[in-house]
């Protein structure tokens, strides 16, 4: 008998309320209005609270499992929400890898393993879509490969622009198409919201309203098996902000709110730094690597206008001097990072 969701990935305040849809509908991309208000207004899921178990999921994926259905199943018990998506060439011999979904499309997207089962036993081959966004934590930069003669190099193109800028600076979780694209996977920020626009010559952005396919998602292109791989396997990163800059303009840096199209829960920054600040206090020689990435994406939200940003650096640094295992001057340098671009 299949099994709903194990309790773990539906913690206290994270709403699963698309995750009971069983839609068998016609090729349809966007969703109806209020499956797509019912996502907006919907809680992130667990990845986006621990995005660092990312690497361990795709890594389990690709190598564990045996079948599409194993490896989406895996992805929602890591409480990363999929969608089933299409993997047949139409009549001109391309793959267009839309939401099998119908009405709802990617806003269906769940973790829910009773209906991740019915959808893959429906559609065994189908490819796995991974939203992106705010509610998953994270966003992309799919850059196109040239396929044949006359494509546009966006792989090329993205390195360069990258390099333009400030090489080093976008690096960042990779995942390689089975055209040899790439995706490069960023930390959300919720202070900068990002769509899916189009990069000129080079491909596209991937964030809200928009997924990409997660490996391994094997498909039959002209006779080949190709598949989704892993290209960096390191965890996503904060974009730079040359890139957002880019894609949504660029913003004033100050200490006060963003003024964007999010609007904070007043007990969320609260409740994230006194579990932050817990987690700096405990924390044992040899894990302050991470301490310091997870200090780093609240640091976003602190911008984004999610807490105060000077009453946050105190609890911070008063949580590292209580540590005697904490490494003081590295915290505090990363801490002053900020104000040196103020």
């Amino acid at each position: 008998m299949p099994t709903s969701a194990p309790e773990a990935l539906k913690a206290p305040g994270v709403l699963m309320s698309n995750d009971t849809h069983t839609t068998t509908g016609a090729r349809k991309q966007g969703g109806t209005s209020t499956e797509k208000e019912a996502w907006n207004q919907a809680a992130p899921f667990p990845i986006a609270e621990n995005i660092q178990r990312l690497k361990v999921a795709v890594t389990a994926a690709c190598q564990r499992c045996k079948t599409q259905g194993e490896a989406a199943e895996l992805y929602a018990r890591f409480g990363i929400p999929v969608i089933p998506c299409n993997w047949k060439p139409n009549k001109d011999g391309a793959i267009k890898k839309y939401p099998l979904l119908g009405e709802g499309g990617l806003y269906l997207a769940t973790t829910d393993l009773e209906q991740i089962q019915k959808w893959w036993n429906q559609w065994p081959e189908a490819l796995i879509g991974v939203p992106m966004g705010r509610r998953v934590g994270m966003w992309a930069v799919d850059a196109d490969s040239k396929e044949k003669k006359g494509d546009v190099d966006g792989v090329g193109a993205w390195f360069d622009l990258v390099a333009e800028n400030d090489p080093g600076s976008a690096v960042t979780r990779a995942h390689k198409t089975g055209t040899d694209g790439l995706h490069f996977l960023y930390l959300w920020d919720n202070g900068r919201s990002v769509g899916c626009p189009t990069m000129k010559g080079i491909g596209e952005i991937k964030g809200e309203g928009g997924y990409v396919i997660f490996p391994p998602s094997p498909y039959s292109l002209n006779g080949k098996i190709l598949s989704y791989s892993v290209s960096q396997d390191i965890e996503p990163e904060p974009a730079p902000d040359w890139l957002y800059d880019l894609i949504i303009g660029s913003r004033s840096k100050s200490n006060g709110a963003w003024t964007g199209g999010y609007e904070w829960d007043p007990k969320y920054g609260q409740k994230k730094l006194d579990k932050l600040c817990e987690r700096l206090r405990t924390a044992q020689r040899g894990h302050w690597d991470e301490a310091c990435r997870v200090v780093k994406m609240f640091a976003q939200e602190i911008a984004g206008g999610a807490y105060d940003i000077g009453e946050a650096k105190k609890k911070i640094l008063d949580a590292v001097k209580s540590n005697h295992d904490a490494p003081h001057p590295i915290m505090m340098n990363m801490l002053n990072e900020p104000s040196k671009t103020e």
